[in-house]
């Protein structure tokens, strides 16, 4: 079912008394873009302590599955879901701006990783840096450096996924590596990739 952002009230305890958080009741969703940008899966970053953003659905699968089989120095899992950190598929880099106001309304924290070509094109850049007051006008890297310093990474190189080994892809997968570099071998790009194998988008 859908709904409207906001017709949504989030609970939080602030020093033990419960606090409603709301969008402003004159809340503008110009062309209705927040609201087309959200669905019943997406519901699950209201109840997230953290979100994380990602471009698409194979980069939110890889990096949850990757969160259920890692474990740090003190052999404590590192599960998302457990920590309370929600991966939220944005689907496609224009639509960053959109979560970030929602989630900047709502006071949950965030962060995000973008493929190093959301910097190529200003329509994509220029409304984040507006929302988060960053000059847009300065040299990329010193937008790529403001934007990483606000929680909010882009790639130097490729997609999220050039960066996963395969030997932890046929971790994920039950694939042999020599599978997956014959798939790597038929489709040049490694999203295209990971949505084959993970039967997505």
């Amino acid at each position: 079912s859908s709904f409207h952002p906001i017709e949504i009230a989030r609970i939080e305890k602030v020093q033990g008394k419960s606090v409603i958080i709301q969008l402003p009741h004159d809340f503008i969703d110009t062309k209705n873009k927040i609201e087309r940008t959200f669905n019943s899966k997406n519901a699950e970053m209201y109840f997230a302590d953290l979100v994380l953003l990602v471009e698409g659905e194979s980069d939110e699968i890889i990096l949850n599955r990757i969160s259920e089989k890692v474990k740090n120095e003190k052999g404590e899992s590192l599960n998302f879901l457990k920590k309370g950190i929600c991966v939220v598929d944005i689907k496609g880099k224009s639509d960053i701006t959109s979560f970030a106001i929602i989630l900047d309304n709502f006071k949950i924290k965030y962060k995000a990783i973008l493929d190093k070509d959301f910097l190529s094109l200003k329509k994509d850049y220029e409304p984040l840096c507006d929302h988060l007051a960053i000059n847009k006008e300065q040299n990329i890297n010193l937008i790529r450096k403001e934007l990483f310093n606000k929680g909010i990474y882009v790639l130097g190189c490729g997609e999220i996924e050039d960066l996963i080994p395969n030997s932890i892809i046929s971790n994920l997968t039950e694939l042999s590596i020599d599978e997956i570099i014959n798939c790597k071998s038929q489709n040049p790009k490694t999203s295209d990739v990971f949505r084959k194998i993970f039967n997505c988008g």
